[in-house]
């Protein structure tokens, strides 16, 4: 049996007015080289969005939305240094990777007509 190497849940409801998702996106734990010398740990981020739609005259709609990416914050190495090729090891007091972006927060305006 093999472990759980990606794994994206979501939850979303949208009646055409109001809109929200939550979704998370889980990585497993894999390797940053070819060679399987530097462990790398699991992680998952989670994501929030949410929208309402204000209706115009005639067919013309305006939506409103907003979300934050990496909802807890969550800190985690995406990937090793992909230029060290099987030369990267995690020995030491330094690692070169890929970390997980920190919070975000956006909004959006849509406007159908």
């Amino acid at each position: 049996m093999s472990a759980v190497r990606a794994l994206s849940p979501s939850l979303a409801y949208d009646n055409k007015k109001l809109y929200a998702a939550f979704s998370v996106d889980y990585t497993g734990k894999r390797f940053a080289n070819a060679s399987n010398l530097v462990n790398l740990d699991a992680y998952s981020l989670a994501r929030l969005d949410l929208a309402y739609t204000f209706s115009l005259k005639n067919e013309e709609t305006v939506r409103v939305g907003a979300g934050i990416y990496n909802l807890f914050n969550s800190e985690a190495v995406t990937e090793g240094n992909p230029r060290a090729g099987n030369a990267q090891t995690n020995t030491g007091d330094f690692f070169v990777g890929r970390v997980s972006l920190p919070r975000s927060f956006f909004a959006r305006v849509m406007v159908s007509f």
